[in-house]
């Protein structure tokens, strides 16, 4: 007999990595506004008892973030430059002090096929391809380094940590993937992955754009830890590629 799926709470599910954690846990599906918090009691009364519980929900979007720096602080060391990230070390800061049994993962540029249900934030695999695809001039940063990691693998480590007898509390891992890249890099790897000519690819730093709010310029980061102590490998960015087609 095939053993049942763990009970979890998904927050964020109809965001673009929620969607791909529901898909891989759902038993039941409660619609739920964190805002106001409507539906989110009867949502704990209707699962419980829970397995876990799995935050994905944010305001993603830096710039909406500095606009609206209240909105941006949900209840839930580092250094952040602007309030996107500052409200995210906040809320590790909150995690740790409350619940104990924990798990922090800190991501990067989560790329991925198309979500199930499109999401409202343009998500940049996507639209690079796009780009690539109508031959359209594009500038991408050559100065911006991070660790893209595939939405596949964000499950699979999500998945590990919620099997029986994964012993690990209290702790924050890195989970970007496996290079560094800029944003230009990728784009050429795109590219060169799914036959595009890489001729629209405009190769510009970061400073000929002002996009109103601060960014850092190297947040790449190592996962060796994640990847030892759940014996797993992460996806390079081709090999994802490759495999999303």
């Amino acid at each position: 007999m095939a053993s049942e799926k763990p009970l979890v709470l998904i927050t964020g599910g109809s965001g673009y990595l929620g969607q791909f954690l529901v898909q891989a846990l759902a038993k039941a599906n409660f619609q739920v506004d964190l805002v106001s918090g409507e539906g989110l009691q009867q949502c704990i009364n209707e699962l419980a008892p829970l397995v876990g519980v799995i935050n994905t929900a944010a305001m993603s979007s830096p710039g909406a973030c500095e606009k609206d720096s209240d909105t941006a602080r949900e209840e839930e060391a580092g250094n952040p430059v602007n309030v996107y990230g500052k409200t995210k070390l906040e809320a590790e800061q909150v995690i740790q002090e409350r619940w104990p049994n924990h798990v922090i993962l800190r991501s990067s540029i989560i790329y991925g096929p198309q979500s199930p249900t499109p999401v409202a934030r343009p998500l940049f695999l996507q639209f690079v391809a796009r780009q690539l695809a109508e031959g359209t001039p594009t500038s991408f940063f050559n100065d911006e380094f991070r660790n893209p990691v595939f939405v596949d693998d964000i499950v699979r480590v999500v998945l590990k940590l919620l099997e029986p007898g994964t012993a690990l509390s209290g702790r924050v891992y890195n989970m970007g993937g496996p290079e560094r890249l800029s944003r230009v890099d990728m784009a050429v790897k795109v590219a060169e992955a799914w036959g595009y000519s890489p001729n629209a690819i405009i190769s510009a730093p970061s400073s000929s754009v002002n996009r109103g709010v601060a960014s850092p310029a190297d947040i790449s980061m190592t996962s060796q830890k994640l990847e030892q102590e759940l014996d797993l490998t992460l996806t390079t960015f081709s090999d994802a590629l490759a495999e999303i087609g």
